[in-house]
Parts: structure tokens; C-alpha cells; sequence
């Protein structure tokens, strides 16, 4: 899934915040435990399968 909308200086989402929201808006959801948030997030995608955004 490619989640770049909005883009940061290297062509990367301009913040984990930014990533996790076009994320979403495709159709991913938020997993409810969250363990380092600061630096990574997971989330599972429309057929369930778990995946990570990192800084």
C-alpha cells in the first residue's frame, strides 16, 4: 500500500501522524495496543493482515 500524499522532503509523508491518516483514509485500521507510538505504528490492512509505519 503506498500512503504518500502528503510528502516530507524525500518524497515520505510528512510526519508518522500524516502516514497513519492517508492510512486510514485507504482503509486500514489502528490496532488497539500501540507499544512504541512515538516511533512506529501498527495498523492492519482491509483484509487484516498487519503492517508497520516507522519514522
Amino acid at each position: 500500500m503506498q500512503v504518500g500524499s502528503h510528502t516530507g522532503d524525500r518524497g515520505q509523508p510528512a510526519s508518522l501522524n500524516d502516514a497513519e491518516a492517508r492510512a486510514i483514509e485507504l482503509g486500514a485500521v489502528k490496532e488497539d495496543q500501540q507499544f512504541a507510538p512515538d516511533r512506529f505504528r501498527v495498523l492492519r490492512d482491509p483484509a487484516g493482515h498487519p503492517f508497520c509505519l516507522r519514522r
